[in-house]
């Protein structure tokens, strides 16, 4: 629901009151995973193409694996790993190409490493890396180049780095970092254009900043930050076009910010931003605008927004929000779009929402949404094209729901899932195209599944009811009722050679579009200098003597020469520039033939062969075959149009009688070629 409309306190610039709520936006619950008040608790939602999965609880099954496209009627228990009441607790799931990985318990073998396609039968533990109960304890789950990385234990490699490409035998560790049974424990996994950036403990050199190309001589420690056996703690680890930003403490000036390319000498601190020893403490790293933008202290200002581009010089105190040694704690921090947005507390408002074009100007509190000093503490923010959703509490919801708009003029609602100062206590917003999924609570249901749902396609379908939810289809057309709109079809490759949106193969086979050569290609999208058909290879119809042709031949019927006549267009059929010639081929040489235009496709046998062109016949000109070779117009010739008095959009068949060996057929004495079909353009 949506609460009645208020003044937003302080940001009567551009905002003044809560924007409405249209009934397709508003937040619903997907379904009541466990019926009545008791909580599915639903939770690790991941999308999954135009789907998300999650882990549920309910009485009958334990926790186990979930999918949905945001509607009851496509909610569903996808599989039972621990069947009956135990639970599998399935979690980390993890998108690789068309498969999800995760991690669950199956009873037997511990907490491994699993994966699904969607559906239950493609749904198996990839390897039981530590056989037994006691499970690898598999974590830290990443894509890098459609391979999975991840950390994982082994008895005799301890907890090491692994990876996998969804098949037993490519899971495989890729180094033993800490040789023999003693873990480096692998953490903080992130791909930078293709190269795994992670952190590792050695006992040379503590735990520092490692890279890996999945390969045992390719996994490397970056550099030794705090050189010996300390550790660095590299943490927070961003990708910044490239540029791997994180704090780090070299044992000499605390932890600061540091930058590195992925070598040794390319690794270095951006800036001692609390000289000295102390630590500035970077947190909350956000790629933004080509610069990270971070919470630092600098002993001065206390902890604010800061921002930097990878220079000393050019890493700067955004703001000081709340002036002086006080914090304003920015957390929280998500680019949306053009907006950095941002949880702050200038000491006069509480901690509110926050945005910052990069400007110390242009960094404002966006909304005092629990008017005073109060705060409503917004959290869980989140990007979903050009939209932010986050929870808040502004004192009379209770910790609901939110949405900005930052697309178009900007507009705050409150998402009221339950009315009233109680509030839902939404969790794990997940954007599943452009819609939001998360969890939130209620007396009647508990703590279960809800949407809102999106548009993505903006083409006024719901993505759960959308058939093709990435691409603007209106129409939801959908040939061959397959339940993947057209629109879907001809992106992933289907054929559209007429581009009228709907797939060849339905055109064709619906009656839309003519195909007379059977190639499964509309006759309009071939035709410009002529569409071969009326084949001599047993399909169009049989040849009179047993004399086919073959198919790859796309020719006639077979003459004496063993050879068939072949027929093809070439140029375009254009009265306004026309350069279409009639070309044959493999006909007896010497043999006078004579070209022939009809005004209908027909399909017959006709002498030794089949004939192709019916209706209103014209004779266009008898050529001389020479070397089996003839063509019209020739030397001195009037143009095809000429002879046959066609005339715009006029559809044409030609075809090439000849003179055979009588005895070769008895008792015809002449073949013919295939027949070419032809539109003949303005």
């Amino acid at each position: 629901m949506l609460r009645s409309t208020r003044i937003l306190g302080t940001r009567a610039l551009a905002l003044g009151a809560l924007a409405a709520v249209s009934a397709a936006q508003a937040p619903y619950l997907v379904t009541d995973v466990q019926p009545g008040a008791a909580s599915s608790n639903p939770g690790s939602f991941a999308a999954f193409g135009d789907r998300v999965l999650f882990a549920a609880d309910t009485v009958a099954n334990g926790r186990e694996l979930w999918i949905s496209r945001g509607t009851a009627a496509t909610t569903a228990l996808m599989i039972d790993i621990q069947p009956g009441v135990q639970s599998s607790m399935p979690g980390q799931m993890t998108a690789v190409g068309t498969e999800v990985f995760f991690t669950a318990d199956d009873g037997l073998s511990g907490f491994e490493l699993w994966k699904t396609d969607g559906t239950a039968a493609g749904t198996a533990m990839v390897l039981d890396i530590n056989p037994g109960f006691a499970g690898s304890t598999v974590n830290s789950l990443v894509e890098v180049g459609g391979t999975l990385f991840f950390a994982a234990f082994e008895p005799t490699t301890g907890f090491e780095l692994w990876k996998s490409d969804g098949t037993a035998a490519g899971t495989t560790i890729v180094a033993d970092i800490l040789p023999g049974a003693s873990s480096s424990s692998p953490s903080a996994l992130i791909d930078v254009n293709g190269t795994l950036f992670f952190t590792a403990f050695s006992s040379a050199s503590g735990m520092e900043l490692w890279k890996s190309d999945g390969t045992a001589a390719g996994t490397v420690m970056v550099k030794d930050i705090f050189a010996g056996s300390g550790s660095s703690n590299a943490a927070g680890l961003t990708d910044v076009n490239g540029t791997v930003f994180f704090r780090a403490s070299d044992g000499t000036n605390g932890r600061e910010l540091w930058k590195s390319d992925g070598t040794a000498a390319g690794t270095v601190m951006v800036k001692d931003i609390r000289a000295g020893a102390a630590d500035s403490s970077p947190s909350s790293l956000v790629a933004f605008n080509g610069s990270v933008f971070f919470a630092a202290n600098d002993g001065v200002s206390g902890t604010e927004l800061w921002k930097s581009d990878g220079t000393a010089a050019g890493t700067v105190l955004v703001r000081d929000i709340q002036t002086g040694l006080a914090d304003s704690q920015p957390a929280s921090l998500v680019a949306v779009g053009s907006v950095l947005c941002f949880r702050a507390n200038d000491g006069a408002h509480g901690a509110e929402l926050w945005t910052s074009d990069g400007s110390t100007a242009g960094t404002t509190m966006f909304a005092d949404l629990r008017v005073g000093a109060g705060s409503s503490a917004p959290d869980m923010l989140t990007s979903v094209f050009g939209t932010l959703f986050f929870k808040a509490d502004d004192g009379l919801s209770g910790p609901e729901p939110w949405k900005v708009s930052f697309v178009g003029p900007n507009a705050i609602s409150v998402l009221d899932v339950v009315p009233g100062p109680i509030g839902s206590s939404p969790a794990q917003f997940t954007v599943v195209n452009a819609s939001v999924f998360f969890s939130a609570s209620t007396s009647a249901e508990g703590n279960e599944p809800w949407v809102v749902q999106g548009d993505a396609d903006a083409d006024g379908v719901l993505d759960s009811l959308d058939n093709c939810p990435h691409l603007a289809n209106a129409s939801q057309a959908d040939c061959d009722l397959d339940g993947r709109g057209d629109a879907c079809q001809i992106a992933a490759g289907a054929p559209d050679c007429n581009n009228n949106g709907v797939p060849d193969a339905c055109d064709v086979a619906s009656g839309a579009s003519q195909d007379v050569n059977l190639d499964s290609i509309p006759d309009e999208c071939e035709i410009q200098n002529g569409v071969v058909f009326c084949l001599g290879d047993g399909n169009t119809g049989a040849c009179p003597c047993g004399n086919t042709s073959p198919t790859a031949a796309r020719a006639g019927c077979v003459n004496s020469t063993g050879q068939a006549g072949k027929l093809v267009g070439l140029g375009r059929a254009s009265l306004a520039q026309e350069t279409l010639g009639l070309v044959a081929t493999g006909l007896p040489t010497g043999s006078p033939a004579l070209f022939f235009q009809g005004d209908a496709a027909i399909a017959s046998v006709f002498g030794d062969g089949l004939r192709c062109a019916g209706g209103v016949v014209v004779r266009l000109a008898v050529r001389p075959s020479v070397g089996g070779l003839t063509y019209f117009p020739g030397p001195g010739n009037p143009l095809i149009s000429s002879v046959g008095q066609t005339n715009p959009g006029a559809t044409r068949v030609y075809q090439v009688w000849y003179r055979d060996n009588a005895g070769f057929c008895t008792p015809a004495g002449f073949n013919v070629t295939n027949g070419v079909l032809v539109l003949w353009a303005p």
